[in-house]
């Protein structure tokens, strides 16, 4: 009995942290990004996967460097959020076409 006990315990234990780890980003809150995760627009456009992490003087991450329209592009990573399947850009088409 004490045995059931301590899996019934356990498995809530992670079913409570596995719920939390899936909520996204709050707003103004730092995104860890990685390389190689997909970036897609609000609409869920593929923008590209992160190719390379630039950081600030200060060490913070300040930008995410993808491959779009056969041009690297600096995305903000105050524009990134978390999504299901990488990031999502607050930035649209015609914003990143602006970009360097």
């Amino acid at each position: 009995m004490r045995l059931s006990l301590i899996l019934s315990a356990a498995i809530s234990a992670l079913s409570i942290s596995s719920a939390v780890a899936a909520e996204p980003a709050a707003a103004g809150a730092p995104v860890t990004v990685a390389a190689r995760e997909m970036i897609r627009t609000t609409d869920g456009k593929s923008v590209g996967r992160v190719d390379s992490i630039n950081k600030a003087k200060d060490g913070s991450v300040a930008a995410v460097g993808v491959i779009y329209d056969g041009r690297i592009v600096h995305i903000p990573v105050s524009t990134l959020s978390a999504g299901q399947n990488g990031y999502v850009t607050s930035l649209t088409k015609a914003d990143l076409e602006k970009l360097k």
